[in-house]
């Protein structure tokens, strides 16, 4: 392998390690760092309740780009499955839809459908 190659290769390797490294910092749960609000939905593959509502969190977070915006202010949107759950979430069940505004959690209680959330996000953010 010629020298100029094998730097180059070693290069691109220790830029990949630096951004796993910088994004896995900053972003604790890969997505957000805190400074936004985020609603998730907390779901388990083995769930009946989570499969029936999963699909239609998921269409509502294609639809906003995962990104809601409520009065006037942005929130993200997002699934974790709870064997990749890496926060201290207060999650005692499946499916557990929380906000986390400022590090504190609130549990929605609403319609499982895009417009209770909406409508619940709305007094909540």
């Amino acid at each position: 392998m010629k020298s100029s190659t094998k730097y180059l290769l070693i290069a691109l390797f220790v830029g990949i390690v630096a951004l796993v490294y910088l994004n896995s910092r900053s972003c604790p749960d890969g997505f957000t760092d805190g400074s936004v609000p985020t609603f998730t939905m907390y779901y388990a593959s083995w769930c009946p309740h989570c499969k029936d509502v999963k699909p239609v969190f998921e269409q509502w977070m294609m639809k906003n780009k995962s990104q809601l915006t409520v009065n006037g202010k942005p929130v993200n949107l997002q699934l974790v499955e709870e064997s990749s759950k890496k926060d201290n979430a207060p999650v005692k069940g499946y499916p557990t839809f929380l906000l986390n505004k400022d590090g504190k959690y609130t549990e929605f209680n609403g319609s499982r459908d895009a417009s209770g959330w909406e409508k619940w996000l709305s007094s909540n953010v």
